[in-house]
């Protein structure tokens, strides 16, 4: 089992965009380092998901870490596209309640049954291959 980190150049996690079209080629350390030569991989996406699920990613190429970091951010994005086209817009708690002081997003019951938190609040702590080929995520926010 290898981990790995995909980090800004300052040295932070690299915060999950909700621009897919995004390049991040000068904003992460080491873009180019080669993670897997595989041209297919899985990755597992759970937090903050009640629904966990599994993508397949491919890649004639192989996986650098910048190409992992687009398959993460495409992968996300599905999830919350997906969940917004099965329920609507999820709110803010605090709009939902006044009397809260929490702007956290509402649990939604779509599909990926995500809560907390919205896509720009999710940062890639550490990636962690538990086999060939196969990563698990950890996320924060």
């Amino acid at each position: 089992m290898k981990q790995f980190y995909i980090e800004s150049i300052q040295g932070s996690s690299k915060q999950i965009s909700r621009d897919i079209k995004v390049d991040i080629g000068n904003e992460i350390a080491f873009p180019d380092e080669v993670i897997t030569k595989s041209e297919c991989i899985f990755i597992k996406f759970s937090y903050p998901l009640i629904n966990k699920v599994i993508f397949q990613f491919t890649s004639k190429d192989g996986f650098t870490k910048k190409k992992f970091w687009e398959c993460i951010n495409q992968g996300y994005n599905k999830i919350f596209d997906d969940e917004e086209k099965a329920v609507g817009k999820a709110k803010r708690i605090c709009d939902i309640n006044p009397t809260s002081s929490l702007i956290n997003r509402q649990a939604t019951k779509g599909p990926y049954g995500i809560w907390g938190y919205k896509i720009g609040d999710l940062w890639i702590e550490c990636v962690i291959e538990i086999f060939p080929n196969y990563f698990e995520l950890l996320i924060g926010s």
